[in-house]
């Protein structure tokens, strides 16, 4: 396979793939990180990769974000949102840090493949993507397990940027506001 059908195979999948996105679950998930004093941002390997990128997104936009485990992350409290990134939704660090969020009066954002994981379990708010995993065999899938899921979860947690408003409120047309 050459370059250009690989990349329109890839393409299609994660359209294929947002368009089984629940839009409801990310409307709410934008409004749940809206209403937040600060968002805190978690995640590992490819996961944590893709968070850390929309994390970046909202300190563009203005917003309060502290990544955990930076050397400067404050400690999360209420009124704080911690939104993490896990395809199972069973890794035990993203697990206790999910668990120590609401011990400590913060809530938690989940992203994942899974809905009846434990991380989904105790979600304030989560956004599942529906996608091809270890445990469902992807089929015909270009990409190997839910490795182009990456880009695709991505994509609901970078949507509150498309609003193209700040953190006051303001349009701003280099956030892709229609002005």
């Amino acid at each position: 396979m050459h370059f250009c059908e690989g990349k329109k195979a890839v393409l299609v999948e994660i359209e294929q793939t947002l368009g089984r996105v629940d839009p409801e679950s990310a409307e709410r998930m934008v409004r749940f990180l809206e209403e937040a004093r600060t968002v805190f941002i978690a995640g590992t390997g490819r996961s944590g990769l893709m968070i850390r990128s929309f994390a970046m997104r909202l300190a563009h936009l203005g917003r309060s974000v502290q990544v955990v485990g930076d050397v400067t992350t404050r400690g999360i409290g209420p009124g704080d949102v911690l939104l993490v990134a896990s395809g199972s939704g069973e890794t035990r660090g993203i697990l206790a840090m999910a668990q120590s969020a609401v011990e400590n009066g913060g809530k938690v954002g989940v992203i994942t493949i899974f809905p009846e994981s434990s991380l989904a379990k105790l979600a304030d708010c989560q956004v599942v993507i529906p996608a091809p995993n270890a445990q469902e065999p992807a089929g015909q899938s270009w990409c190997l397990d839910s490795a182009y899921v990456e880009p695709v979860r991505a994509e609901p947690a970078d949507y509150p940027g498309r609003h193209g408003h700040d953190a006051d409120g303001e349009t701003r047309p280099d956030l892709g506001a229609d002005v």
